[in-house]
């Protein structure tokens, strides 16, 4: 299935690379092979795999070389599988990129477990970025060269801060959140200020010129339009 994990095995022994792979498959998981250290590289660039399986020593390579590589290209899972076990060995292979060592020889099982236990993590890390970008959009709006950080209370335009007073951000917000819809001054007054008041029209017009001015003040932009007898709309020119 297209969805499932894809794990390269880089490995110069076809038999192995068999093996492993079967095993692999049979829990539901993508395999594709190769035997070189270039082959591998090209393969986790050009088919981009979710983890990668590979022999410490290549044709053309040795592992702390590949993995340096590797680690330029993506960074994803590598388990480095050796029958060089010392400490030192173990230290080289980590310290170039490697996320796990499994010294030869091993069995089927404890290979196709590590897979799974990285690839868990994996997912779990995915999903913590995907959630905070997911946070980190719904807390700041941009509008071209407007952003407004709604955390922390701040606007900059083209990358210069604005300084505002509680409503005119409350003010700007409400506009920037909803781009091109036009508000009425007693609709604005009423949503920013909590309630109706006698002198709205007024209040909401003197705090869009000063929102203006303070915007003119470190850009030429235009971001607040009139609508000529209606109200304000966010546009920016």
């Amino acid at each position: 299935m297209q969805g499932q994990p894809l794990i390269l095995i880089a490995d110069p022994d076809e038999a192995v690379r068999r093996e492993i792979g079967t095993a692999l498959q049979s829990d539901g998981y993508r395999v594709t092979g190769c035997h070189s250290a270039d082959a591998a590289l090209r393969s986790a660039r050009d088919n981009p795999p979710d983890l990668i399986l590979m022999e410490a020593i290549l044709p053309d390579g040795d592992g702390v070389m590949i993995c340096q590589e590797l680690r330029k290209l993506t960074d994803v899972p590598i388990l480095m599988i050796s029958a060089k076990c010392s400490e030192m060995d173990k230290i080289m292979g980590l310290m170039a990129g490697a996320d796990d060592y499994i010294s030869k020889p091993y069995s089927q099982g404890e290979v196709v477990a590590r897979v799974k236990a990285h690839l868990r993590r994996s997912l779990l890390i995915k999903r913590k970025k995907e959630l905070a970008a997911a946070q980190e959009t719904k807390s700041v709006i941009r509008l071209g060269p407007l952003t407004i950080d709604l955390e922390s209370c701040t606007v900059e335009v083209e990358g210069r801060p604005v300084q505002l007073t509680t409503k005119e951000f409350k003010v700007l917000v409400l506009l920037a959140e909803n781009p091109k819809r036009v508000f009425q001054p007693e609709e604005i007054y009423r949503i920013v200020w909590g309630y109706d008041g006698l002198d709205d029209f007024r209040t909401v017009a003197v705090h869009i010129s000063t929102l203006r001015k303070k915007i003119l003040q470190v850009s030429n932009l235009s971001v607040i339009q009139n609508v000529r007898g209606i109200g304000y709309r966010m546009e920016i020119l």
